[in-house]
């Protein structure tokens, strides 16, 4: 028995219809959890000398976005809008523009220059390693908010992991936890200003130099576990400045001075330039009870106050000053807890 024949019809919409149709519901089903997202990727530039902007000076082919990393060892790439990429690897040639370039994860720098006028924020960490020197220049600014590691050099001279000025200089703001662990002697160029407002740690048992303007603001603080941290330039400190044991923080300039909001202490050494050390602020012998030396002269202003803490006859906050002492302001003597009996005496050996 022969059936009756049916006709039927297909119909075949354009790309255009169909992706009006799928847009959307990529972009639902994404909501909803049901499909991921396209996966962050590795961005390399070889574009020679060219815009940040052309998509097909980036291999893959594409402009950097917010999920992805830059990679940049060769060439120029010049940035002249504002960019957010998750991370930055500079391993050499360089960034320069006048756009800024926000990082939001991890980045590291390993050799290149970040030079033109824009800003590189680093939200995330930096990690700043290896032997090649890296430049700074054009008046550029680096911000770094998360937590810098500044360390990796293998070198035994200062030739090694040094930040260096490449014309016009720029600015280091620090607003997170920077902490310089280097192996050996290491420093960051003149023309190249430094500006702590979080934390500084100098760890490595070498001499670090900041040769530029170093700036140590009311909320910051600077630790030296290790080593020397030395300033070069003439130095207002106006935050907390500890110097552990066996540590030298020195400034080696011509002015050398503790404001009212500055505070010196630990138990290492503080060395000073000719003109001495002028301190109208706070100096803390010791963290609790400790032995803290001024080498050099101590000039003490109408507001500053030397803190020595006194726990027993024979426990008891010292300071040491191997050159002239001009006195002036408060001397303060904290008793944590020693009570004083007749005929006590103590005489410290000189």
């Amino acid at each position: 028995m022969k059936k009756n024949a049916r006709s039927a019809q297909i119909s075949v919409r354009s790309p255009r219809h169909i992706n009006a149709i799928l847009k959307p519901l990529t972009v639902a089903l994404i909501a909803i959890g049901c499909i991921s997202p396209a996966l962050a990727v590795n961005q390399t530039w070889f574009g020679g000398t060219g815009d940040w902007g052309d998509s097909n000076k980036w291999s893959p082919a594409g402009v950097p976005g917010a999920g992805d990393l830059a990679i940049i060892n060769a060439g120029t790439s010049t940035l002249s809008f504002a960019a957010v990429v998750n991370g930055l690897a500079l391993g050499g040639g360089t960034l320069t523009g006048t756009g800024n370039l926000t990082l939001s994860g991890g980045s590291i720098w390993t050799a290149g220059t970040q030079g033109g006028t824009g800003t590189t924020q680093f939200n995330g960490n930096l990690n700043i390693s290896g032997d090649n020197n890296k430049f700074i220049g054009g008046g550029r600014v680096i911000n770094t908010a998360g937590t810098t590691t500044w360390d990796g050099n293998t070198g035994g001279n200062n030739n090694y992991n040094r930040i260096l000025n490449s014309g016009s200089g720029g600015t280091i703001n620090n607003t997170g936890t920077w902490n310089d662990s280097n192996a050996f002697a290491t420093y960051i160029d003149g023309g190249i200003a430094f500006n702590n407002v979080g934390t500084y740690n100098k760890q490595g048992n070498t001499v670090t130099t900041l040769a530029g303007a170093f700036n140590n603001s009311a909320t910051s603080t600077v630790n030296v576990n290790a080593g020397t941290l030395s300033i070069a330039s003439n130095f207002a400190n106006a935050g907390i400045i500890n110097v552990d044991a066996g540590a030298i923080f020195q400034v080696s300039a011509t002015n050398f001075a503790n404001t009212a909001t500055g505070v010196i202490g630990g138990n290492g050494t503080v060395a000073t330039p000719t003109s001495g050390l002028s301190n109208s602020g706070d100096i803390d012998p010791g963290n609790s009870i400790g032995h803290l030396t001024i080498d050099g002269d101590l000039r003490q202003t109408s507001t500053g106050v030397l803190n020595f803490e006194l726990t027993s006859l024979t426990s008891f906050d010292l300071l040491t000053i191997t050159d002239d002492v001009t006195l002036g302001g408060e001397i303060a003597v904290w008793n944590l807890g020693y009570t004083p009996i007749i005929g006590d005496q103590k005489c410290p050996v000189i």
